[in-house]
Order: structure tokens, then sequence, then C-alpha cells
């Protein structure tokens, strides 16, 4: 089975410190407990900072064998010196973690649309293959 799992305002910035606190304390359990996930998608505004929770949560994810895969949304609201600006913290997260994959996506304009897709149909496969194996096994 396939199951995706949103935590929709996980990032707002409206949240109190306290809420974003409790969220993430909740993901660290979801991510202790669920043995077999093997992917986690952070989504976020282009237009905000990454917070340092949120950059050691992908760490978290290496640690733990869960591919992380950082999509960064609204590219289409930044200007050419923000773009920039982004490509820059992108490149300096990427340092960080050289093997995270990391899509800019807008969906406006539906630009990185086809690379988030892509990712999303390997895991599909993987787990399709994964399961085949198992039914020739019994």
């Amino acid at each position: 089975s396939i199951y995706l799992v949103d935590l929709p305002g996980f990032g707002y910035s409206a949240n109190s410190h306290k809420d974003h606190e409790a969220m993430m304390g909740l993901l660290m359990d979801y991510l202790n407990l669920a043995k077999d996930l093997k992917c986690l998608f952070l989504v976020c505004d282009s237009q905000r900072e990454l917070p340092e929770e949120e950059l050691e949560l992908i760490g978290t994810c290496f640690e733990r064998n869960i591919k992380p895969v950082l999509v960064r949304t609204k590219i289409d609201k930044l200007n050419q010196s923000d773009l920039s600006k982004l490509r820059k913290k992108m490149k300096n997260i990427h340092e960080l973690y050289p093997m995270l994959e990391t899509v800019l996506v807008s969906n406006k304009s539906g630009k990185g649309l086809p690379e988030l897709r892509k990712i999303v149909y390997s895991l599909i496969e993987t787990v399709k293959n994964r399961l085949e194996r198992i039914e020739e096994i019994s």
C-alpha cells in the first residue's frame, strides 16, 4: 500500500512556536513508528526560510534511511534576484546533504511538476516491484 500523509500548516508562519514544537514532536514520533516509510516530501513555500528544525528533519530522514525530497513551491512569485538567492541557499543545503533531491515548482506555470511526478512514479514503481518479489517468494 502507498499512503500520502499531509501535515497541513506544518511550516506555516502564523503557528506559534509552541505549536510548531508540538508538531515537530509528532512528526518525529511518526518517523520513529513508521518503519516502512520510504520517502518524505518536505513541501514549503519558496518565499520563506527553512527553519533549523526542518533542516534537521532532512538529516533525520537520511539517518533513518528515508528519502527526503525538498519541494519549494510558488517559484513563479520570485523575481530573478530572489530566485538567485534561493538557488544559493539550496546550494548550501546540498553541501550539507549532497543526496537530497530538490524540486522547484510552480503550480501556476507547471515548472518542476514533471520532475516531481517522475519522483512519485519512481516511488510507486519501487513499491510495485517489492510487492511482485514478495508474491514470487510466497
